[in-house]
């Protein structure tokens, strides 16, 4: 379930790569357009660290044999899904100002 959410977030920012791509097709003007821009290329920088955090945490959980430490792996997991959703969501907010 987790990596079909990575998966679902993947598929989102390509695209909102392929809107920007296309964004000279809007009724944005210029400057619009590049702040969007600078925006959904940091908000994607932002996002892939802890898309890989998150797949290099459940590599280690997957390995992780003692319980203790399984569950703060499991914690981390939630977290770093959580930080995915909210970019996501910012993201999801650009793609809208994007289309209109």
């Amino acid at each position: 379930m987790q990596q079909e959410n990575i998966n679902s977030i993947q598929i989102k920012c390509d695209v909102w790569r392929q809107a920007v791509s296309h964004l000279h097709t809007t009724n944005l003007t210029a400057r619009q357009r590049r702040r969007s821009q600078q925006k959904l290329g940091a908000l994607q920088a932002e996002f892939d660290i802890p898309s890989e955090k998150f797949k290099q945490i459940k590599k280690a959980v997957a390995i992780e044999a003692g319980t203790a430490v399984k569950f703060q792996l499991e914690q981390q997991l939630l977290d770093e899904k959580t930080k995915l959703a909210h970019l996501s969501d910012e993201l999801d907010k650009i793609e809208s100002s994007l289309q209109s």
